[in-house]
């Protein structure tokens, strides 16, 4: 493993663990965790290790969670995000569950018997989530967790942009989280989902110029929209500052203001942007 983070208040205690929610996020190449004691709505253990390599089959993770005392408590709700790169959207009213399957093999996804697909309902835009995972991930978290939840990455972050009322609602955010592989693209313009996909790209130039084609082609101001970074990137990272020179209204994100922190947060934190809005979704 490449690094490995824990930090865990003294306030944690482990035979209160039934009255905390865990939030554990499941990237292709790590994995974060949280917990919060949603009483005090305070987050008391936070940590994050990364593997170094992706592991599209979560192994390691499964490894991680085995060997880590923290994730053995027995825990009011258990919160999971899972970066799937199989993934789509479908209007409520035009989804048939039997068909599932179907809709990702349609966008040239690739399905398998080995993988179990699911689909969660985003209430907030009327709309169902499909996404695959492997069915051995997906039944060693039923038997780890008597109550889990198993959402794909872009839940938290769509429902967090959806719940956030900016001071000027005319404004489009652009909420752009990066991951090993790629970026996610989240716009949201008078609380209504804009967009929501996944996008790959080799040069820092390629990033640059799918932030700007994606304003230019939902007819969003360069002055007005915020697009906001979070995830897996470094402040003064090259492409953040090459974004910068293209884009007019960039900052990064910051912690969620509506939860305090009785730990302290590693650098940087808003690494843990989308693992702390997991808490949101229960």
């Amino acid at each position: 493993m490449k690094k490995n983070t824990v930090a865990i208040s003294s306030s944690y205690k482990k035979q209160l663990s039934d009255s905390y929610y865990m939030s554990i996020q499941m990237r292709l190449d790590g994995l974060s965790f949280s917990v919060l004691d949603p009483v005090n709505n305070a987050v008391l253990a936070i940590g994050n290790t990364d593997f170094g390599v992706a592991d599209e089959m979560f192994s390691h993770h499964e490894e991680y969670i085995l060997k880590e005392e923290i994730f053995k408590g027995n825990f009011k709700a258990v919160l999971v995000s899972i970066e799937s790169r199989s993934f789509s959207m479908v209007p409520k009213a035009l989804f048939e569950p039997e068909h599932a399957a179907d809709i990702l093999r349609f966008i040239g996804c690739r399905i398998s018997k080995d993988d179990k697909v699911l689909a969660n309902e985003i209430e907030m835009v009327d709309s169902v989530l499909v996404f695959a995972v492997p069915n051995f991930l997906y039944y060693f978290l039923q038997t780890q967790y008597s109550d889990v939840r198993v959402m794909h990455q872009t839940e938290p972050i769509m429902q967090a942009a959806l719940l956030k009322r900016d001071t000027d609602k005319k404004k489009a955010v652009m909420h752009t989280i990066f991951t090993s592989d790629g970026v996610t693209i989240v716009v949201v313009e008078q609380n209504k989902l804009k967009l929501c996909n996944k996008f790959k790209y080799k040069e820092v130039n390629d990033l640059v110029y799918i932030i700007m084609y994606t304003l230019e082609q939902m007819g969003l101001n360069n002055d007005s929209t915020k697009i906001v970074i979070s995830g897996d990137i470094e402040i003064g990272d090259a492409r953040i500052e090459l974004v910068k020179r293209f884009a007019h209204n960039v900052s990064i994100a910051k912690l969620p203001d509506y939860f305090s922190y009785e730990v302290r947060m590693p650098e940087p934190v808003h690494k843990y942007v989308n693992l702390l809005n997991l808490n949101i979704c229960v």
